[in-house]
């Protein structure tokens, strides 16, 4: 605990912080909100939910087993919650890897 507070406490952590999830909030609105089945993109900061038009355990099973651990909050939303130190490459990889299984999803379901 003492080493989480000290490494929030160094100068430019918690704004960088908000610089990346400022960043991860865009790229989910611009890769995701014309996806038929994302309803909102709701959340604040780093604890984001994406609303799905149907039941989110399935893409929950198939993102983890693309490597993205990512939980519901509900029977259709997937809650997002990545770690403080997360990177951009880290962000970019998880947005890649949603895509592509949301797409795969509504192709699924047509």
């Amino acid at each position: 605990a003492k080493e989480i507070l000290l490494t929030m406490k160094q100068p430019g952590f918690l704004e960088e912080v908000n610089a990346k999830a400022a960043y991860f909030r865009n790229l989910l609105e611009e890769n995701f909100e014309q996806l038929e089945n994302v309803v909102e993109i709701r959340g604040e900061g780093f604890l984001i939910g994406l609303e799905l038009d149907s039941v989110a355990e399935p893409v929950v099973t198939e993102l983890r087993n693309q490597g993205l651990l990512i939980l519901t909050a509900g029977p259709n939303i997937l809650r997002i919650l990545p770690p403080l130190t997360v990177s951009y490459a880290e962000i970019d990889q998880a947005i890649s890897i949603l895509k592509s299984v949301l797409e795969k999803q509504l192709i699924g379901s047509e």
